[in-house]
Formats: C-alpha cells, sequence, structure tokens
C-alpha cells in the first residue's frame, strides 16, 4: 500500500497543477499585474513557491549550506532563474521540481529519520519537511486564489477531498 504521506505530497502536485490550469485560462497580463497583497503579483507567490521548494528539496538531499549569506545569495540566483518566464515555463519548472521532490522521498527508508535543517540548528524528520512543503504550497495556494478575487477573477477548488475524487 502506499504511503498516505506520499499520497499528501502527491495531493501538492496535484492542487499546483489545477492552479496552473486555472491561471493558464486567464488573460497572461493577470500574472504580472500588481496589486496590494501579500505578494506584489501572482507570479511573485508562484516564484515564491518554487524557491522554497527547491530550498527544502536541498535539505531532503542533506545539501543545506552552513552559511546563510550563501544561502540567501542562493534564493536570489534561484528567484532570478525565473525572470522572463512564461507560465508555461514555470509550471514545466514545478512539474520537474514535484518529480524529482518525489523520487526522493520514495528513495528514502524510514520517512521518520532527521536531517538537519536550518543551518545546523535543528533537525526534522524527512516526513516533517514533506508535510511542511504541502503546508507552505496549500498556504500560498489560497493567497494566490484571495489574489485573483482581487483581480476580479474567480479562484479553482484544490481541496484534498477533490484530489481523493480524483485518483
Amino acid at each position: 500500500m502506499r504511503d498516505s504521506r506520499i499520497k499528501m505530497f502527491e495531493y501538492n502536485g496535484w492542487a499546483n497543477n489545477k492552479v496552473f490550469e486555472h491561471l493558464s485560462s486567464l488573460p497572461s497580463s493577470v500574472l504580472t499585474k500588481e496589486i496590494m497583497s501579500v505578494f506584489p503579483t501572482l507570479k511573485d507567490v508562484l516564484v515564491h513557491i518554487y524557491v522554497i521548494d527547491l530550498g527544502w528539496l536541498d535539505a531532503i538531499k542533506g545539501h543545506e549550506d552552513d552559511d546563510i549569506e550563501e544561502q540567501a545569495k542562493k534564493v536570489k540566483n534561484l528567484a532570478d532563474t525565473t525572470n522572463g518566464k512564461s507560465l508555461k515555463e514555470l509550471r514545466e519548472l514545478y512539474h520537474s521540481l514535484h518529480l524529482e521532490i518525489l523520487d526522493e522521498i520514495e528513495n528514502i527508508d524510514n520517512l521518520d529519520d532527521e536531517v538537519n535543517v536550518y543551518f545546523g540548528y535543528a533537525k526534522f524528520s524527512y516526513i516533517d519537511i514533506v508535510n511542511h512543503i504541502v503546508n507552505h504550497g496549500t498556504y500560498h495556494r489560497g493567497n494566490l486564489i484571495a489574489m485573483l478575487r482581487q483581480l476580479g477573477y474567480s479562484g479553482c477548488q484544490t481541496d484534498y477531498s477533490l484530489f481523493l475524487f480524483e485518483i
């Protein structure tokens, strides 16, 4: 039987895909329209989720930097790689990252084992990291939907129960 904790990560990818499907049905200008909200643009939300998920992938792989300044540079460089990317290209980046994280977590013998995070100041289990990725994505997808409504557009449904109906 599939580990339900990995199924939650699969939900995260499904929900991100639903958001990308919805955004692709809207005018392309909506992605970069500035508004007074949690983030300046919808694209900024998408970039934030992507960059943070990349950081957690590094933690899962045991590649976390010890130097906070180096980590800050790395985050900026990662965000810069998304400059000029279309929605389709961002969706491809998300999909590739999802598959890479999924491959990593599926190959961990014990998801309850721990890894150093926060520059060695803490230890999180792999499943805590997976749960955080899912929770973080859910939180910011909520921001994105609220921002869409501010812009006069409807949101999309990404509830876990809908994922369960579809699988």
